[in-house]
Formats: structure tokens, C-alpha cells, sequence
């Protein structure tokens, strides 16, 4: 057989020819017939083949094959170096969440505790201490009452088990009726019912409990409100909390940011990516609103 093998072989014409592992290729089988005397006969082509190379022998699918494999490998390993960074970077920023914990326990002890803690001690060190022992006492327990609530404030934010819109509605609520417990003022909390037990992020309810007691403190230092109205609202468009009073209103030329803490409780509405806003009230008083999109509460 031309191109696959070029020599002569002699198989009796009842034999069948066989033809193992032919390449791949055009090829022609070429007889010369013998009779009983030894005679030969013309040589005569009576058959031609064409073999075709199997796909999984083409240099093509070798070489995509070997791409492959080698991608496979690529990608096996990239997944696994993905998978060790997003671990690595859990980590991290599970330290960091908890180094920003740390570092806001450790202000928040500074601000509301380490001041009380520096009155304290000038009252006890003052040359007048023993002429009016008996007032200083007074300011020491009056202090030492306020440290036990800023201390216990400090705790509440700082656990992330009062971690829900309930939670922190109700720790409003107890903080209002604390601080105005002494005083001739109708407190009306305008919350849905019941309230809500979605969860909130950890600076959201941080930032919006303490513009809450800002603006509380405020109505009771400066308004001279009978009436004092805390509400909160949720909806699609989003949520809105307010503290509105009956009292003297706004005194100053500027409508918001300027006095009574206006700029902190901006500054800590921002944080939580939400908008403040310190307006007068339609009766008169002062309204004291935050407001922004419902996914601001998981900051």
C-alpha cells in the first residue's frame, strides 16, 4: 500500500488483508494477481483510502487541551488565593471594627465621664471647702448621679446586644422620662405600635441616641416648654425622627447650626449618612428633625 507500506507481500486470495495502526493520510492499494503457473498479471490499483486523524489527535485539540489544563490550574489557585484573602480580610476588619469599638468606649469614657471626674475633684480641692461643705455635697451627688447616667449611656451604645430600632426607641423613651421626671412637662412619644424590631447598625443607633439626648437637654435647658413631643416615622421614602417643643423658640438670626449643640448633632447626622435640620415649630417651639434613607439605619 503506497505510503503506508511500500514492499510487496504475498497472501493467498482467500485471505483477508489486514491493515493495523494506518496514520492519517491518502493511500492506494495496488495487487498484481499470480496464477498457479508463477505468472504475474499487470499491477492494478484496487482501492484508495483516505484516513482521517481523529479530533483527539489534532495539534489544535492538544493545544486546548493544554490551555485547558493549565487554566483550570490558574483558576483552581486564584480561588483558593481569593478565598485566603477574603478570610484575611474578614479578620482585619473584624480587628479594626473592634479597635474602632475600643477607641469610641475609651472617648466616650473621656467626654462624658472624665469631665464629671475633673469637677469632682475641683469641688473636693477647693480652698471654700470647708465654708460651704454642705452645697458642694449637693454638687458632688448631683455629679456623681450624672456620671452613673453618662456611664450607663457609654455601656448601652457600646453593646452590641441593643442592637435593635426597638431597643433603641425605648432607651429614648427612659432617658426622656429620667430627665424631665422632676418637671412640670407633658412628654408625648409619637412610636409606632408596636414598635419596630428591625435591626439597626451600631453608629446609626449611636449617633441618633445622642442627638436625641442633645435635643433633649436643650428643650429642658433653654425652651421653657409645657409640652415636649419625641416621634419617629418609617416608611417607603424613608425614616424621620423629631423632637419638637411649645417653648420659646428659636432666638437666633441663623434658623439651624448655630447654639444648643446644633453643630455636633449635624455632624453626628452626617455620620450615619442622614440630614439634620433645627427649624421652627408651626405652633412656635423649636422641631429638632433627622431624616434620611431607611438604609441609613444599618450604619
Amino acid at each position: 500500500m503506497i505510503g503506508y507500506r511500500d514492499e510487496w507481500i504475498s497472501v493467498a486470495a482467500s485471505d483477508p488483508i489486514e491493515l493495523n495502526n494506518v496514520p492519517a493520510g491518502e493511500f492506494r492499494l495496488e495487487v498484481i494477481g499470480i496464477n498457479g503457473d508463477g505468472l504475474e498479471g499487470l499491477m492494478a490499483t484496487v482501492l484508495e483510502i483516505r484516513v482521517v486523524r481523529p479530533l483527539w489527535a489534532s495539534p489544535w485539540f492538544i493545544v486546548i487541551v493544554v490551555v485547558v489544563v493549565f487554566g483550570s490550574i490558574a483558576w483552581f489557585w486564584m480561588m483558593a488565593y481569593r478565598k485566603r484573602m477574603r478570610s484575611r480580610l474578614r479578620i482585619a476588619e473584624a480587628e479594626m471594627k473592634e479597635l474602632r469599638m475600643r477607641t469610641r468606649l475609651a472617648k466616650d469614657i473621656h467626654d462624658d465621664v472624665g469631665s464629671g471626674l475633673a469637677r469632682m475633684a475641683a469641688l473636693s480641692r477647693s480652698p471654700k471647702r470647708v465654708s460651704d461643705a454642705e452645697e458642694r455635697f449637693e454638687k458632688v451627688g448631683d455629679i456623681s448621679a450624672e456620671l452613673l447616667d453618662n456611664l450607663r449611656d457609654v455601656v448601652w451604645m457600646n453593646d452590641p446586644r441593643s442592637g435593635t430600632l426597638e431597643q433603641l426607641l425605648l432607651r429614648i423613651r427612659e432617658f426622656a422620662n429620667d430627665l424631665f421626671e422632676n418637671d412640670d412637662v407633658l412628654l408625648v412619644f409619637e412610636f409606632p405600635k408596636p414598635l419596630p424590631e428591625r435591626t439597626i447598625g451600631g453608629s446609626f443607633r449611636r449617633n441618633l441616641y445622642l442627638i436625641a439626648r442633645e435635643a433633649l437637654h436643650n428643650a429642658k435647658k433653654y425652651s421653657g416648654a409645657q409640652r415636649i413631643t419625641v416621634s419617629w416615622r418609617i416608611d417607603d421614602e424613608g425614616f424621620t425622627f423629631s423632637v419638637s417643643d411649645n417653648g420659646s423658640g428659636i432666638i437666633t438670626s441663623v434658623p439651624q447650626g448655630s447654639g444648643h449643640g446644633s453643630v455636633n448633632m449635624r455632624e453626628r447626622a452626617e455620620e450615619m449618612m442622614a440630614t439634620f435640620e433645627r427649624v421652627p415649630g408651626p405652633d412656635g417651639g423649636t422641631v429638632v428633625r433627622v431624616f434620611g434613607r431607611s438604609s441609613c439605619l444599618d450604619e
